[in-house]
């Protein structure tokens, strides 16, 4: 081998090194912060140190006579390229996971915002499931019928015998919405508010019913009964 081809391996071999030392000391990121993850990074130091023995074994063959490793050079090289690709494909896929990272964040803020801003209506606001039960109530709803939350998202009240469907609403959970309707809650001491209840019928992509948003005004000052006799 000619002092030009050494050289040129030479070269090529550093500069090869210079890549792999470039690679291994700048810092992945997490798959939402970008796309030079660990696994991105493992690969591309994988492939620039394959080309990096390729060179280094073709300089010692020109220096060292008999020395020859052709054969595995021919299996990396060919390896190399699979690799690159695997390292693209790892790049893509951190680039959709950081996308859909920040798509669910955005969508979380904005479910808090909205959450927020309901609890902070003045007229009572629940959500009910399919079956009936209580699956949300704003502060106003929680006060007026004195609902407590439990830590499973649970509503139970004094009026309210069980944590699954509400039966005092249930003449409104129809495939129709609703507006103003008169409804009792009673109390087992006699204690009693009477709203006056609108419905929305919430629906699923296939037209299902899929809860019901339930809102009522603050009502006006009441009595127990014992008091009002």
């Amino acid at each position: 081998m000619n002092a030009a081809a050494l050289l040129g391996d030479a070269v090529c071999l550093v500069g090869m090194l210079v890549a792999v030392v470039a690679l291994a000391i700048t810092p992945a990121v997490r798959p939402e912060d970008g796309v030079y993850t660990r696994v991105v990074k493992a690969v591309f130091i994988a492939v620039w140190a394959i080309y990096a023995y390729v060179a280094a074994a073709s300089l010692i063959e020109g220096l060292v006579p008999g020395f020859d490793t052709e054969l595995y050079e021919g299996y990396l090289e060919m390896f190399a390229p699979m690799l690159v690709l695997a390292g693209f494909y790892g790049a893509y896929t951190a680039r959709q996971y950081g996308d859909l990272k920040r798509a669910e964040s955005a969508l979380a803020s904005s479910h808090m915002f909205m959450v927020e801003m309901v609890d902070a209506a003045p007229a009572g606001i629940m959500f009910l499931d399919p079956s009936g039960a209580i699956a949300f109530a704003n502060a106003s709803a929680k006060e007026v019928l004195d609902l407590v939350e439990d830590d499973r998202g649970w509503f139970s009240a004094p009026w309210k015998a069980q944590y699954g469907p509400t039966e005092q609403f249930e003449a409104l959970l129809d495939d129709q919405s609703h507006t103003g309707v008169p409804v009792s809650i009673a109390w087992p001491d006699g204690w009693t508010v009477e709203l006056e209840v609108s419905t929305q019928v919430t629906r699923d992509a296939r037209g299902r019913a899929g809860g019901y948003v339930l809102t009522f005004e603050r009502p006006g000052p009441t009595v127990r009964a014992a008091e009002a006799r």
